[in-house]
Parts: structure tokens; C-alpha cells; sequence
């Protein structure tokens, strides 16, 4: 796509471009993923104390943490695009004021993340390699959805157990759309909002046949060891999945791997012995 370019994001802002950025600082997982993937690797400058994948990302400078980056360490670096989150409007209306080029990129749904990963190439000049990488994404996604789809009978109740007691993922959260697409239903999917209060008399209520967690174990042996859970029917079962949260917390190019580690925690049946086990390439 040829220069100048004037693009939306997730604030509803229009940034333009009149060159290619050659300074890029990211300020979340999934943002720095994508730009790795596409083979911007040299272009990024800073990353956040959580961007651990690639490996190389660690050797990044480090601008703070996910919610709390730090300004002047952004600043310093001298930045031609920051990839920001819905959670950095701040961060965005100062770096912004200061003539900072901000996209604030804030995908709630999987199919949002290969919208983001165009744009991100549509900015940066590597346009063809980000249409490469979604549509891999999508086929995936679609390759997954054709397997749970095939198969008949309720939907799983599902909870995903947050490390923080009474929080859940709500309808506003990705977690709830790879809960979804894998064929579940989500217990607190009626609740509004991103991670939300859930009680546990609500659990009890609801009592989900499946529990996620991708926090550590520390989560199952709480879930293991606590009488409050004890009647739980994912407890008695022993139906309670860890997943890799790097997987399915950060918004990037490996979330359709994410999704199907939900789909095979929520719908084995869907991924039998002797079926295939990966899309075609």
C-alpha cells in the first residue's frame, strides 16, 4: 500500500503516515508477537517486561509493564509507531500530544487479531507478509470451528478460573470469544464486561462442567483443596485444563493455537485418534 496511509484504531482515532516507521515500541505481548512475525524484529526498539516471546524479544529494551509503561523510557527511545492497548488511553493522549504516532489496537474477538495483524502490515510496509500470516490465522481458526461444529449435543459449561477469587472471564474478553468458538458455553457470558465479579455461590449455581485456568497450578490445587469447590461437577470429574496463557492471553498470531487447546479441552471428541490433528497447509 502506497504512502501516505490513514488508518482507525481501536479509540476510534485516525493517525496518518507519511513514512514507514523505523522505530517501533510495543507495549503488549500480542503487539510485539505480530511485529516479530512479520519479520520487523530490528525495527522494534522497546517492548514491555512481559513480551517473552519470540526469545529474542526479552533482549528488547524494556519500557515498564503492561499497565504501567513507563513515559519517558518510551520517550527516550525515540519512536516512530507506539502499539498501544485499550488500556493505554493515557499513555496514548500524552505520546500523542508530544507528536508520537499511537495506535491503540484492542482486539476483544479472534477474528479482530487477523484484523489487527493487516493493519499493523498496512502501517509498517509489509503488507503481503500480514495478509500471509491472518489468512494462516483464519485457517486455522476455520479448520478448528469445522471440527467442533460437526458435533451434536449441549454445550459444555465452562468457567475460567482467574488467580484472583470471584473474577471470571466476561462476554467482553477474548477468553470468552475461545470459549465460544471451541464449541462451550461460558457461565458468566450474561455478565457484561471484560473480566468480571462471579461469586462463587454463582459457580455453584452454574455448576460448569469444565474449568480453564492458565495461571499456574497453583489454581488447580486451590480449586483441588477448597471445600467451596468440592461439588463442583468439572472438580469431581477432574475436568479442570491448564492452558498455556501466552497461547490464548495475548492477542497475536499463535492464538489460533490457542483456541484449539480450548477446542480439545472442551471438545476431545472433535479431535479423535487417527483424525487429522492440523489444517491442511
Amino acid at each position: 500500500m502506497s504512502l501516505p496511509i490513514t488508518v482507525s484504531d481501536s479509540f476510534g482515532r485516525l493517525v496518518t503516515f507519511h513514512d514507514y516507521p523505523e522505530r517501533i515500541v510495543s507495549l503488549a505481548p500480542g503487539h510485539t508477537e505480530i511485529l516479530f512475525r512479520l519479520g520487523l524484529a530490528e525495527l522494534v526498539v522497546g517492548v514491555t517486561e512481559y513480551c517473552d516471546f519470540p526469545a529474542e524479544a526479552r533482549a528488547k529494551e524494556r519500557i515498564g509493564g503492561f499497565a504501567t509503561p513507563d513515559l519517558d523510557k518510551i520517550l527516550s527511545l525515540r519512536p516512530q509507531l507506539v502499539l498501544a492497548t485499550g488500556l493505554h488511553q493515557k499513555v496514548v493522549e500524552e505520546l500523542s500530544g508530544r507528536g508520537v504516532p499511537v495506535l491503540a489496537l484492542d482486539p476483544r474477538r479472534v477474528s479482530q487479531v487477523s484484523e489487527v495483524i493487516r493493519l499493523v502490515g498496512q502501517v509498517t510496509g509489509v503488507d503481503e507478509v500480514a495478509d500471509q500470516v491472518a489468512v494462516a490465522m483464519e485457517e486455522k481458526v476455520g479448520w478448528i470451528r469445522a471440527r467442533v461444529s460437526g458435533k451434536t449435543g449441549p454445550h459444555p459449561r465452562v468457567y475460567f478460573a482467574c488467580p484472583y477469587p470471584s473474577l471470571t472471564a466476561g462476554p467482553g474478553s477474548i477468553i470468552h470469544d475461545l470459549i465460544t468458538l471451541a464449541g462451550g458455553d461460558n457461565v458468566a457470558g450474561d455478565r457484561e464486561g471484560n473480566y468480571v465479579d462471579f461469586p462463587i455461590h454463582l459457580v455453584r449455581q452454574r455448576d460448569p462442567e469444565i474449568i480453564l485456568f492458565a495461571y499456574g497450578e497453583v489454581v488447580r490445587e486451590h480449586l483441588l483443596g477448597s471445600p467451596e469447590w468440592a461439588e463442583i461437577t468439572a472438580v469431581k470429574e477432574g475436568r479442570l485444563f491448564l492452558l498455556d496463557k501466552g497461547l490464548v492471553n495475548h492477542p497475536g498470531p499463535r492464538l489460533a493455537d490457542g483456541l484449539e487447546q480450548v477446542a480439545r479441552a472442551i471438545r476431545p471428541e472433535a479431535f479423535v485418534i487417527g483424525a487429522e490433528s492440523t489444517p491442511r497447509e
